[in-house]
C-alpha cells in the first residue's frame, strides 16, 4: 500500500512541478490576483506531496 501511495504522490508531484515551472517561465507576468492564488495553491500541494514522499521513504529505510 505504501508503494502505491509513494508512486502516485511522486507522479503527481512531478506533474505539479512541470505545471509550476511552466507557469513561472511563460505566464508569470500575465498572472492576476487569482492566478497568483492558483500558483500558491499548486506550490502548497507540491510541498504536501513531497512531504508525503519523504515520510514514506524515511519509514521504508528505517525498516531495512
Amino acid at each position: 500500500m505504501r508503494k502505491i501511495v509513494l508512486v502516485i504522490s511522486s507522479l503527481l508531484s512531478v506533474a505539479l512541478l512541470i505545471r509550476i515551472v511552466s507557469i513561472l517561465i511563460t505566464d508569470f507576468d500575465r498572472l492576476t490576483e487569482y492566478g497568483k492564488g492558483y500558483l500558491a495553491g499548486l506550490i502548497i500541494l507540491f510541498v504536501f506531496l513531497l512531504t508525503i514522499c519523504y515520510i514514506i521513504i524515511k519509514k521504508n529505510n528505517k525498516k531495512s
